[in-house]
Protein backbone atom coordinates (compact mmCIF):
# COMPACT_ATOMS: atom_id res chain seq x y z
CA UNK A 1 0.00 0.00 0.00
CA UNK A 2 1.27 3.34 -0.62
CA UNK A 3 1.79 5.95 2.36
CA UNK A 4 2.52 3.44 5.02
CA UNK A 5 5.57 4.76 5.82
CA UNK A 6 8.06 2.83 3.78
CA UNK A 7 10.90 5.25 2.60
CA UNK A 8 10.59 7.39 6.03
CA UNK A 9 11.31 3.79 7.98
CA UNK A 10 14.09 2.73 5.63
CA UNK A 11 15.51 6.36 6.05
CA UNK A 12 15.49 6.21 9.51
CA UNK A 13 17.08 2.99 9.63
CA UNK A 14 19.64 4.26 7.82
CA UNK A 15 20.41 6.98 10.23
CA UNK A 16 20.48 4.48 13.06
CA UNK A 17 22.46 2.28 10.89
CA UNK A 18 25.66 5.05 10.03
CA UNK A 19 25.58 6.25 13.71
CA UNK A 20 26.68 2.46 14.46
CA UNK A 21 29.29 2.88 11.36
CA UNK A 22 27.63 -0.43 10.03
CA UNK A 23 25.44 1.02 7.10
CA UNK A 24 27.83 -0.70 4.05
CA UNK A 25 25.23 1.03 1.32
CA UNK A 26 22.35 2.14 0.57
CA UNK A 27 19.88 3.03 -2.53
CA UNK A 28 17.20 4.90 -2.18
CA UNK A 29 14.56 3.97 -5.66
CA UNK A 30 12.48 6.98 -7.16
CA UNK A 31 10.41 7.35 -9.70
CA UNK A 32 11.47 11.59 -10.56
CA UNK A 33 14.71 10.74 -11.37
CA UNK A 34 15.88 8.73 -14.27
CA UNK A 35 19.06 7.31 -12.42
CA UNK A 36 16.81 6.36 -9.41
CA UNK A 37 14.37 4.30 -11.35
CA UNK A 38 16.87 2.43 -13.44
CA UNK A 39 17.57 -0.96 -11.82
CA UNK A 40 20.93 -0.95 -13.52
CA UNK A 41 21.82 1.71 -11.71
CA UNK A 42 21.28 0.16 -7.46
CA UNK A 43 24.48 -2.49 -7.67
CA UNK A 44 26.98 -0.18 -8.70
CA UNK A 45 26.38 2.35 -6.61
CA UNK A 46 26.25 -0.56 -3.90
CA UNK A 47 29.77 -1.86 -4.52
CA UNK A 48 31.00 2.20 -4.92
CA UNK A 49 29.53 2.66 -1.47
CA UNK A 50 30.94 -0.80 0.07
CA UNK A 51 34.40 0.79 -1.19
CA UNK A 52 34.33 3.11 0.99
CA UNK A 53 33.13 1.51 3.70
CA UNK A 54 35.75 -1.36 3.43
CA UNK A 55 39.65 -1.02 2.64
CA UNK A 56 39.46 -4.87 1.76
CA UNK A 57 36.44 -4.98 -0.49
CA UNK A 58 37.59 -2.05 -2.38
CA UNK A 59 41.17 -3.89 -3.28
CA UNK A 60 39.32 -7.21 -4.75
CA UNK A 61 36.30 -4.51 -6.11
CA UNK A 62 39.78 -2.77 -7.86
CA UNK A 63 41.09 -6.08 -9.22
CA UNK A 64 37.58 -7.09 -10.76
CA UNK A 65 37.65 -4.22 -12.17
CA UNK A 66 40.67 -4.19 -13.83
CA UNK A 67 39.83 -7.61 -15.34
CA UNK A 68 36.70 -6.28 -16.60
CA UNK A 69 36.58 -2.47 -16.68
CA UNK A 70 32.97 -2.43 -18.14
CA UNK A 71 30.94 -4.36 -15.72
CA UNK A 72 29.10 -1.87 -14.34
CA UNK A 73 27.34 -1.50 -17.70
CA UNK A 74 26.73 -5.01 -18.48
CA UNK A 75 23.42 -7.10 -17.41
CA UNK A 76 22.49 -7.69 -14.05
CA UNK A 77 24.06 -11.18 -13.48
CA UNK A 78 27.26 -9.72 -14.64
CA UNK A 79 27.35 -6.81 -12.44
CA UNK A 80 26.19 -9.01 -9.70
CA UNK A 81 28.53 -11.18 -10.23
CA UNK A 82 31.27 -9.16 -10.73
CA UNK A 83 31.04 -5.63 -8.51
CA UNK A 84 29.05 -7.46 -5.31
CA UNK A 85 29.90 -11.71 -5.22
CA UNK A 86 33.50 -12.12 -5.74
CA UNK A 87 34.50 -8.99 -3.89
CA UNK A 88 32.35 -10.00 -0.90
CA UNK A 89 33.14 -13.83 -0.92
CA UNK A 90 36.82 -12.61 -1.21
CA UNK A 91 36.68 -10.75 1.75
CA UNK A 92 34.55 -13.12 4.08
CA UNK A 93 36.73 -13.10 6.64
CA UNK A 94 37.15 -8.95 7.00
CA UNK A 95 33.32 -8.79 7.39
CA UNK A 96 32.92 -11.40 10.30
CA UNK A 97 33.63 -9.31 13.06
CA UNK A 98 30.74 -6.62 11.72
CA UNK A 99 27.49 -6.12 11.16
CA UNK A 100 26.99 -5.03 8.28
CA UNK A 101 24.15 -4.08 6.25
CA UNK A 102 22.72 -2.56 2.92
CA UNK A 103 19.37 -0.74 2.46
CA UNK A 104 17.43 -1.12 -0.74
CA UNK A 105 14.35 1.39 -0.96
CA UNK A 106 11.03 1.50 -2.97
CA UNK A 107 12.27 -1.50 -5.30
CA UNK A 108 8.65 -0.85 -6.99
CA UNK A 109 9.78 2.66 -7.98
CA UNK A 110 12.52 1.30 -10.40
CA UNK A 111 11.14 0.97 -14.04
CA UNK A 112 10.62 -2.48 -15.83
CA UNK A 113 8.78 -5.36 -13.02
CA UNK A 114 11.05 -8.11 -15.27
CA UNK A 115 14.44 -6.29 -13.87
CA UNK A 116 13.28 -6.08 -10.71
CA UNK A 117 12.38 -9.69 -10.41
CA UNK A 118 15.64 -10.54 -12.07
CA UNK A 119 17.55 -8.52 -9.14
CA UNK A 120 15.55 -9.95 -6.40
CA UNK A 121 16.25 -13.26 -7.48
CA UNK A 122 20.37 -12.89 -7.83
CA UNK A 123 19.43 -11.21 -4.16
CA UNK A 124 17.88 -14.01 -2.62
CA UNK A 125 19.98 -16.89 -4.15
CA UNK A 126 23.25 -15.35 -2.71
CA UNK A 127 22.13 -13.96 0.24
CA UNK A 128 23.22 -16.70 2.48
CA UNK A 129 26.63 -16.18 1.41
CA UNK A 130 26.47 -13.30 1.84
CA UNK A 131 28.95 -11.77 5.30
CA UNK A 132 26.18 -8.85 4.65
CA UNK A 133 22.65 -8.43 5.70
CA UNK A 134 20.30 -6.69 3.44
CA UNK A 135 17.18 -4.78 3.70
CA UNK A 136 15.02 -4.15 1.08
CA UNK A 137 11.37 -2.32 0.69
CA UNK A 138 8.32 -1.85 -1.51
CA UNK A 139 5.38 -1.81 -2.24
CA UNK A 140 3.68 -5.64 -2.92
CA UNK A 141 3.26 -5.75 -6.29
CA UNK A 142 2.11 -8.77 -8.32
CA UNK A 143 5.84 -9.62 -9.64
CA UNK A 144 7.68 -8.24 -6.55
CA UNK A 145 5.29 -9.79 -3.82
CA UNK A 146 6.18 -13.89 -4.01
CA UNK A 147 9.65 -12.77 -3.98
CA UNK A 148 9.54 -11.03 -1.35
CA UNK A 149 7.86 -12.98 1.18
CA UNK A 150 5.53 -15.84 0.07
CA UNK A 151 8.24 -17.83 -2.10
CA UNK A 152 10.12 -21.04 -1.16
CA UNK A 153 13.44 -19.11 -1.11
CA UNK A 154 12.25 -16.53 1.35
CA UNK A 155 9.82 -18.11 3.78
CA UNK A 156 12.71 -18.47 6.70
CA UNK A 157 13.55 -14.92 5.95
CA UNK A 158 12.18 -12.13 8.03
CA UNK A 159 9.60 -9.66 6.24
CA UNK A 160 7.22 -7.38 7.68
CA UNK A 161 4.13 -6.16 5.73
CA UNK A 162 3.00 -2.48 6.91
CA UNK A 163 -0.58 -2.43 5.93
CA UNK A 164 -0.89 -5.45 8.18
CA UNK A 165 -0.01 -4.30 11.27
CA UNK A 166 -2.21 -3.47 14.00
CA UNK A 167 -3.64 -0.24 13.47
CA UNK A 168 -3.56 0.93 16.93
CA UNK A 169 0.38 0.47 16.88
CA UNK A 170 0.55 2.49 13.63
CA UNK A 171 -1.75 5.15 15.10
CA UNK A 172 0.32 5.29 18.29
CA UNK A 173 3.20 6.51 15.68
CA UNK A 174 1.70 8.86 13.38
CA UNK A 175 0.03 10.42 16.80
CA UNK A 176 3.28 11.30 17.68
CA UNK A 177 4.79 12.45 14.52
CA UNK A 178 1.43 14.96 14.26
CA UNK A 179 1.57 16.33 17.96
CA UNK A 180 5.63 16.78 17.69
CA UNK A 181 5.27 18.72 14.20
CA UNK A 182 1.95 20.42 14.86
CA UNK A 183 2.81 22.31 18.25
CA UNK A 184 0.59 25.22 18.19
CA UNK A 185 -1.24 27.38 21.06
CA UNK A 186 -4.34 26.96 18.51
CA UNK A 187 -3.97 23.44 17.46
CA UNK A 188 -6.05 21.02 20.55
CA UNK A 189 -5.48 18.02 21.73
CA UNK A 190 -8.72 16.81 20.23
CA UNK A 191 -7.77 18.02 16.89
CA UNK A 192 -4.88 15.81 17.07
CA UNK A 193 -7.13 13.13 18.16
CA UNK A 194 -9.36 13.40 14.93
CA UNK A 195 -6.15 13.79 12.67
CA UNK A 196 -5.05 10.68 13.40
CA UNK A 197 -8.20 9.15 13.36
CA UNK A 198 -8.37 10.48 9.70
CA UNK A 199 -5.03 9.21 8.60
CA UNK A 200 -5.51 5.81 9.75
CA UNK A 201 -2.87 3.80 9.16
CA UNK A 202 -1.59 6.15 6.32
CA UNK A 203 1.76 7.95 7.25
CA UNK A 204 1.68 10.09 3.92
CA UNK A 205 -1.90 11.57 5.05
CA UNK A 206 -0.29 12.62 7.86
CA UNK A 207 2.57 14.30 6.22
CA UNK A 208 0.51 15.70 3.58
CA UNK A 209 -1.82 17.40 6.53
CA UNK A 210 1.04 18.87 8.31
CA UNK A 211 2.56 20.16 5.10
CA UNK A 212 -1.41 21.70 4.42
CA UNK A 213 -1.59 22.97 7.77
CA UNK A 214 1.80 24.58 8.21
CA UNK A 215 1.34 26.48 5.01
CA UNK A 216 -2.01 27.83 6.22
CA UNK A 217 -0.41 29.00 9.16
CA UNK A 218 2.09 31.20 7.17
CA UNK A 219 -1.02 32.30 5.17
CA UNK A 220 -2.80 33.23 8.31
CA UNK A 221 -4.96 30.58 7.94
CA UNK A 222 -4.46 27.73 10.29
CA UNK A 223 -7.53 27.58 12.06
CA UNK A 224 -9.60 28.15 8.81
CA UNK A 225 -7.34 24.97 7.27
CA UNK A 226 -7.80 22.57 10.55
CA UNK A 227 -11.42 23.08 10.92
CA UNK A 228 -11.33 22.08 7.22
CA UNK A 229 -8.95 19.13 7.44
CA UNK A 230 -11.01 17.39 10.70
CA UNK A 231 -14.62 18.64 9.13
CA UNK A 232 -16.06 14.75 8.39
CA UNK A 233 -17.09 15.73 5.01
CA UNK A 234 -13.08 16.19 3.80
CA UNK A 235 -12.12 12.86 5.37
CA UNK A 236 -14.23 11.06 2.41
CA UNK A 237 -14.22 7.35 2.86
CA UNK A 238 -13.64 5.08 6.15
CA UNK A 239 -11.71 3.12 3.87
CA UNK A 240 -8.14 3.95 3.91
CA UNK A 241 -7.38 3.56 0.37
CA UNK A 242 -9.87 6.33 -0.24
CA UNK A 243 -8.76 8.54 2.62
CA UNK A 244 -6.11 10.20 0.61
CA UNK A 245 -7.96 10.35 -2.83
CA UNK A 246 -10.18 12.74 -0.50
CA UNK A 247 -7.27 14.81 0.97
CA UNK A 248 -5.99 14.85 -2.47
CA UNK A 249 -9.02 16.19 -3.60
CA UNK A 250 -10.49 19.10 -0.93
CA UNK A 251 -6.47 19.78 -1.34
CA UNK A 252 -6.70 20.84 -5.47
CA UNK A 253 -10.03 22.16 -5.34
CA UNK A 254 -8.90 24.94 -2.22
CA UNK A 255 -5.54 25.65 -4.63
CA UNK A 256 -7.83 26.05 -7.77
CA UNK A 257 -10.24 27.91 -5.71
CA UNK A 258 -7.51 30.42 -5.13
CA UNK A 259 -7.49 31.35 -8.90
CA UNK A 260 -11.26 31.23 -9.69
CA UNK A 261 -11.78 34.87 -10.75
CA UNK A 262 -9.06 34.61 -13.14
CA UNK A 263 -9.54 31.69 -15.92
CA UNK A 264 -5.90 32.49 -17.02
CA UNK A 265 -4.34 31.36 -13.85
CA UNK A 266 -6.43 28.29 -13.64
CA UNK A 267 -5.30 26.90 -16.62
CA UNK A 268 -1.61 27.96 -15.81
CA UNK A 269 -1.97 25.99 -12.61
CA UNK A 270 -3.34 23.22 -14.35
CA UNK A 271 -0.61 23.24 -16.65
CA UNK A 272 1.88 23.97 -13.88
CA UNK A 273 0.59 20.46 -12.68
CA UNK A 274 0.37 18.61 -15.38
CA UNK A 275 3.80 19.25 -16.33
CA UNK A 276 5.64 18.12 -12.96
CA UNK A 277 3.72 14.86 -13.13
CA UNK A 278 4.79 14.14 -16.57
CA UNK A 279 8.00 15.10 -16.17
CA UNK A 280 10.95 13.09 -16.35
CA UNK A 281 13.32 14.36 -13.69
CA UNK A 282 12.68 17.22 -11.65
CA UNK A 283 12.17 20.53 -13.14
CA UNK A 284 13.98 24.14 -12.35
CA UNK A 285 11.17 27.26 -12.66
CA UNK A 286 13.23 28.35 -15.57
CA UNK A 287 12.49 25.11 -17.20
CA UNK A 288 8.50 24.92 -16.61
CA UNK A 289 8.64 27.99 -18.22
CA UNK A 290 10.49 27.21 -21.32
CA UNK A 291 7.76 24.59 -21.30
CA UNK A 292 4.76 26.28 -20.89
CA UNK A 293 5.60 29.70 -23.05
CA UNK A 294 4.33 32.00 -22.65
CA UNK A 295 4.01 31.77 -18.82
CA UNK A 296 6.60 33.47 -17.04
CA UNK A 297 9.22 31.91 -14.29
CA UNK A 298 7.35 34.48 -11.71
CA UNK A 299 3.80 33.44 -12.57
CA UNK A 300 5.34 29.79 -11.97
CA UNK A 301 6.50 30.81 -8.61
CA UNK A 302 3.55 32.75 -7.87
CA UNK A 303 1.36 29.68 -8.73
CA UNK A 304 3.25 26.87 -7.06
CA UNK A 305 3.01 28.75 -3.67
CA UNK A 306 -0.99 26.86 -4.50
CA UNK A 307 0.68 23.12 -4.71
CA UNK A 308 2.87 23.26 -1.73
CA UNK A 309 1.36 20.60 0.48
CA UNK A 310 1.79 18.08 -2.57
CA UNK A 311 4.81 19.42 -4.81
CA UNK A 312 8.02 20.00 -3.19
CA UNK A 313 10.22 22.98 -4.35
CA UNK A 314 13.73 22.28 -3.36
CA UNK A 315 16.21 25.25 -3.53
CA UNK A 316 19.92 24.97 -4.77
CA UNK A 317 21.64 28.10 -3.30
CA UNK A 318 24.99 27.40 -5.27
CA UNK A 319 23.30 27.56 -8.69
CA UNK A 320 20.81 30.30 -7.58
CA UNK A 321 17.70 28.28 -8.67
CA UNK A 322 14.85 25.96 -7.92
CA UNK A 323 13.97 22.30 -8.57
CA UNK A 324 10.20 21.38 -8.46
CA UNK A 325 8.70 17.87 -8.23
CA UNK A 326 6.88 15.74 -6.42
CA UNK A 327 6.15 14.95 -2.71
CA UNK A 328 5.02 11.62 -2.80
CA UNK A 329 5.24 8.80 -5.71
CA UNK A 330 1.02 8.50 -4.45
CA UNK A 331 0.30 11.63 -5.56
CA UNK A 332 1.11 10.98 -9.46
CA UNK A 333 -0.99 7.99 -9.13
CA UNK A 334 -3.78 9.78 -7.94
CA UNK A 335 -3.50 12.28 -10.64
CA UNK A 336 -3.24 9.46 -13.41
CA UNK A 337 -6.14 7.48 -12.51
CA UNK A 338 -9.34 9.32 -13.50
CA UNK A 339 -11.42 7.38 -11.95
CA UNK A 340 -9.84 8.73 -8.51
CA UNK A 341 -8.62 12.43 -9.36
CA UNK A 342 -11.99 12.84 -11.45
CA UNK A 343 -12.39 16.33 -12.55
CA UNK A 344 -8.37 17.04 -11.80
CA UNK A 345 -7.03 14.08 -14.01
CA UNK A 346 -4.20 14.73 -15.86
CA UNK A 347 -4.37 13.69 -19.45
CA UNK A 348 -0.83 12.00 -19.57
CA UNK A 349 -1.20 10.57 -23.26
CA UNK A 350 -2.09 14.12 -24.43
CA UNK A 351 0.32 16.13 -22.13
CA UNK A 352 3.22 14.36 -22.94
CA UNK A 353 2.60 15.18 -26.12
CA UNK A 354 2.46 18.80 -25.57
CA UNK A 355 5.86 18.41 -23.42
CA UNK A 356 7.80 16.46 -26.68
CA UNK A 357 6.56 19.46 -29.26
CA UNK A 358 7.76 22.20 -25.97
CA UNK A 359 10.93 20.37 -25.74
CA UNK A 360 11.63 20.22 -30.00
CA UNK A 361 10.79 23.80 -29.91
CA UNK A 362 13.12 24.68 -27.71
CA UNK A 363 15.85 22.97 -29.97
CA UNK A 364 14.65 24.36 -32.94
CA UNK A 365 14.46 28.30 -31.84
CA UNK A 366 18.05 27.12 -29.85
CA UNK A 367 21.02 29.99 -30.79
CA UNK A 368 23.64 28.94 -32.83
CA UNK A 369 22.69 25.44 -34.19
CA UNK A 370 26.09 24.68 -34.31
CA UNK A 371 29.50 25.11 -32.09
CA UNK A 372 27.18 26.04 -29.70
CA UNK A 373 30.31 26.40 -27.13
CA UNK A 374 32.19 28.78 -30.24
CA UNK A 375 35.28 26.89 -29.46
CA UNK A 376 38.17 28.19 -32.16
CA UNK A 377 38.30 24.65 -33.25
CA UNK A 378 36.80 21.33 -33.54
CA UNK A 379 40.35 19.21 -32.21
CA UNK A 380 39.97 20.03 -28.93
CA UNK A 381 39.11 16.76 -26.64
CA UNK A 382 36.10 16.84 -24.95
CA UNK A 383 37.61 16.61 -21.57
CA UNK A 384 39.38 19.84 -22.13
CA UNK A 385 35.79 20.62 -22.80
CA UNK A 386 34.27 19.52 -19.64
CA UNK A 387 36.66 21.43 -17.41
CA UNK A 388 35.64 25.09 -18.65
CA UNK A 389 32.02 24.72 -17.27
CA UNK A 390 30.86 27.90 -17.18
CA UNK A 391 30.83 28.21 -20.76
CA UNK A 392 29.09 25.10 -21.18
CA UNK A 393 26.59 25.45 -19.09
CA UNK A 394 25.85 28.90 -20.81
CA UNK A 395 25.88 27.06 -24.52
CA UNK A 396 23.70 24.20 -22.66
CA UNK A 397 21.14 25.45 -20.36
CA UNK A 398 18.69 23.89 -18.01
CA UNK A 399 16.01 23.78 -20.66
CA UNK A 400 18.02 22.81 -23.76
CA UNK A 401 19.78 19.80 -21.59
CA UNK A 402 16.00 18.53 -20.48
CA UNK A 403 14.83 18.76 -23.92
CA UNK A 404 17.92 16.48 -25.58
CA UNK A 405 17.66 14.00 -23.33
CA UNK A 406 13.64 13.64 -22.84
CA UNK A 407 11.96 14.75 -26.17
CA UNK A 408 12.18 11.38 -27.05
CA UNK A 409 10.68 9.59 -24.35
CA UNK A 410 8.07 12.57 -23.85
CA UNK A 411 7.05 11.78 -27.58
CA UNK A 412 7.03 8.02 -27.08
CA UNK A 413 4.80 8.20 -23.93
CA UNK A 414 2.97 10.54 -26.35
CA UNK A 415 -0.15 10.21 -28.54
CA UNK A 416 0.23 10.57 -32.36
CA UNK A 417 -0.93 13.97 -33.58
CA UNK A 418 0.12 15.56 -36.99
CA UNK A 419 1.46 18.53 -35.05
CA UNK A 420 3.91 16.41 -32.85
CA UNK A 421 4.95 14.46 -36.21
CA UNK A 422 5.42 17.66 -38.18
CA UNK A 423 7.85 18.55 -35.25
CA UNK A 424 9.76 15.51 -35.38
CA UNK A 425 10.33 15.68 -38.69
CA UNK A 426 11.83 19.25 -38.59
CA UNK A 427 14.49 17.38 -36.18
CA UNK A 428 15.84 14.65 -37.90
CA UNK A 429 15.95 16.73 -40.99
CA UNK A 430 17.48 20.06 -39.78
CA UNK A 431 18.09 19.94 -35.16
CA UNK A 432 19.87 16.39 -35.13
CA UNK A 433 23.47 17.56 -35.24
CA UNK A 434 22.68 20.15 -32.89
CA UNK A 435 21.22 17.63 -30.53
CA UNK A 436 24.28 15.19 -31.03
CA UNK A 437 26.69 18.33 -30.29
CA UNK A 438 24.67 19.18 -27.34
CA UNK A 439 24.50 15.52 -25.99
CA UNK A 440 28.21 14.88 -26.30
CA UNK A 441 28.74 18.47 -24.60
CA UNK A 442 26.87 16.80 -21.63
CA UNK A 443 28.54 13.82 -21.55
CA UNK A 444 25.46 11.88 -22.44
CA UNK A 445 26.00 11.05 -26.03
CA UNK A 446 25.83 7.30 -25.14
CA UNK A 447 22.20 7.28 -24.34
CA UNK A 448 21.86 8.53 -28.20
CA UNK A 449 20.88 5.20 -29.59
CA UNK A 450 17.65 4.11 -27.30
CA UNK A 451 16.50 7.67 -27.66
CA UNK A 452 16.68 7.38 -31.99
CA UNK A 453 15.27 3.69 -31.13
CA UNK A 454 12.56 4.82 -29.06
CA UNK A 455 11.99 7.41 -31.79
CA UNK A 456 12.01 4.67 -34.50
CA UNK A 457 10.04 2.72 -32.92
CA UNK A 458 7.11 5.47 -32.03
CA UNK A 459 7.66 6.72 -36.00
CA UNK A 460 6.51 3.12 -36.69
CA UNK A 461 3.57 3.05 -35.07
CA UNK A 462 1.92 6.54 -36.66
CA UNK A 463 -0.53 6.64 -38.81
CA UNK A 464 1.12 9.51 -40.09
CA UNK A 465 4.17 7.87 -41.79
Amino acid sequence: MAGTGKTTIAYSLCQMLESDNILGASFFCSRSLPQCRNVHYILPSIAYQLARFSLPFRCHLAGALEQNPDAHTRALKIQFQELLVKPLKATRDAWLDKRVVIVIDALDECEGLENISNLLDLLIEQELEFPVKIFLSSRPEAEIHPQLGTGPLTKDRPHLVLHEIAAANVQRDIELYLRRNLWHPNITSAHIDKLVENSGVLFIYAATTVRYILEGSVLGELEERINWIIDPLSSGSSDDDHKIDALYERILEKAFANTMTNKRSTERLQKILWTVICAQEPLTIDTLAHLLHPIASIQIKSLLRFLSSVLYISEDKMKAMETVTVLHASFPDFMLDASRSKSFHCPSTTHHGDLAIACLAIIRTHKPQFNICDLESSYRLDKDIYKTLQPLRNAVSDQMHYACLHWSVQAELGSQRSDLVKSVYDFLSRRLLLWMEAMNLTNKIQRGPTLMKGVEKWSKASSWT
